[in-house]
């Protein structure tokens, strides 16, 4: 996105050349360029061009008024006099985000005869200009009445963009709302479910927030659609459409316990144990992989049974799902079940390892400081990273000698770099000393980290005299690798804070 974030703050100064009349090469060269650029980009990008390019349009107005040669009409003359209609459509869209009002008007008028156009009048209904939304307003319910599916579901992201502005008429919004809804349920009942998968995400997006929104399938319509689905974002909406316009049947409840998202499953067990209570066989899917699914089942399993759900998951510690139990016992019990996931720790499949860390470390928080700094030392980086993330997430304080004799020890970047992390938990005044001896003098990875972190500096912490002498004799060392500002930042604090 950088890339063509650049490329749209540059559009202004390109569209520009069309406002000169005797530069029908560089125009030709302008047409080509934007056409190219305006292809690659899909409909949420349209949205964020509009800010973009109008905001940094206006640094190129002082220039224009400058010039005898450049006007407005000069511009919108040759926009028309491209020949090619597809360059030249592509060039009119964001000559209707122009900062001059007629400017807008005229291209927008000429907008409205293109196909898939409808999303580009409909930004305009959010204009500043009253003149130009009375306009958008009655071009896109003209181009509403003749564009197809397509062009509908393109302009649904706009619709809904434009229902959180402020500049629009309400009034008028709500009369075009209830039309484009009309059109856009219309055509898509005629649709073939195959092609919503051709659109970028989106306006697959605001496809599937459509349906959800509106009785539009017959039952097995949607059932046909959602096994065509590919996000769980998507798959959330046709469940949900599903469970909310139609009964369900046992026959439905086990074919979605069957469907390998679990997403599906989640929403299928909420909708039939809300309205038939539990089902037989319902604790077999505490050791589902899906977590939302465990934890949904967990809750039903207290309300409806008398299960122990800690001494189910013991009990199946020898299952072939046993990496799933851990994540279960993770989940549901308490400190005094650690003992049952220490032997994994010696495991000799880091993954299982991992788990059984991730599941001890929700039980102990802590108090499973001996755990986590078992693994700080590891070979294996994913379980450093899991022993750091542990850490980080129950906020333990490790020893600062025990980092640094670590950070010391260790040859590994990124392992280093997650000590100079858990550094950041210890007081600011004992581990600046640190901070003094490295700076300047490490990878950019850690400069970055170590940078960071002397930045903020506490304001109200005291400091004893001989923690500041202690303090002042490192500034004197390091000197040659500090920037000033830390200096005399450092030097400022340490006068006013020590007693």
């Amino acid at each position: 996105m950088g890339c063509k974030n650049e490329k749209m703050r540059l559009l202004g100064s390109v569209m520009d050349v069309y406002g000169f009349s005797s530069m029908e090469k560089e125009q030709n060269q302008a047409t080509y360029a934007i056409a190219d650029f305006m292809k690659s980009l899909n409909i949420k990008e349209y949205c964020y061009l509009e800010n973009v390019y109008r905001c940094w349009n206006y640094e190129w107005e002082a220039e224009k008024r400058k010039s005898n040669y450049w006007t407005y009409d000069n511009m919108f003359s040759c926009i028309m006099g491209i020949r090619d209609e597809e360059r030249k459509r592509a060039v009119l869209i964001p000559g209707c985000m122009s900062s001059d009002g007629h400017l807008r008007q005229k291209c927008l008028k000429e907008l409205a005869n293109y196909k898939n156009s409808l999303p580009f009048l409909l930004l305009r209904l959010n204009d500043w200009v009253k003149e130009i939304r009375v306009d958008a307003f009655e071009f896109s319910v003209q181009r509403m009445q003749r564009a197809d599916v397509e062009e509908l579901l393109l302009a649904l992201p706009v619709i809904e963009k434009i229902r959180n502005s402020n500049r629009k008429n309400n009034e008028d919004f709500a009369v075009i709302t209830n039309a484009f809804y009309l059109c856009v349920v219309e055509n898509v009942r005629k649709m073939n479910l195959s092609e919503i998968n051709q659109f970028d995400q989106t306006v697959r997006n605001a496809f599937y927030r459509l349906i959800n929104h509106f009785d539009i399938y017959e039952k097995s319509r949607l059932m046909d659609l959602l096994k065509i689905t590919k996000g769980s974002y998507e798959s959330r909406m046709v469940i949900h459409a599903l469970l909310q316009y139609y009964d369900i049947t046992e026959q439905d409840f086990l074919y979605y316990l069957k469907n390998s998202n679990g997403i599906i499953r989640r929403c299928a067990i909420e909708k039939w144990t809300e309205k038939h209570g539990i089902w037989d066989g319902a604790e077999q899917y505490l050791l589902d992989s899906a977590k939302s699914v465990r934890l949904n089942v967990q809750y039903w399993v207290r309300k409806y049974t008398d299960i122990n759900i800690v001494d189910f998951y013991i009990a199946q510690l020898d299952h072939e799902k046993f990496k799933i139990v851990i994540d279960g016992l993770g989940e549901t019990a308490d400190k005094e079940t650690v003992d049952q996931l220490l032997p994994f720790l010696e495991d000799s499949d880091w993954k299982v390892i991992r788990k059984a860390l991730r599941a001890i470390g929700s039980l102990l928080k802590e108090e499973g400081e001996e755990y986590y700094l078992r693994f700080l030392h590891s070979e294996n980086i994913a379980l450093v990273k899991e022993a750091y993330r542990q850490c980080r997430k129950w906020e333990v304080m490790m020893d600062i000698k025990t980092l640094m004799d670590m950070y010391e020890n260790c040859k590994v970047e990124q392992q280093k770099c997650y000590y100079l992390l858990l550094l950041r938990k210890c007081p600011y005044w004992d581990r600046i000393t640190i901070y003094l001896r490295l700076y300047g003098r490490v990878s950019e990875k850690q400069q970055d980290i170590i940078s960071r972190a002397v930045r903020f500096r506490p304001m109200y912490q005291q400091l004893t005299e001989k923690k500041g002498n202690k303090i002042r004799n490192e500034l004197e060392m390091n000197r040659d690798y500090l920037p000033e500002w830390l200096i005399k930042g450092v030097l400022f604090d340490i006068k006013h804070l020590t007693r």
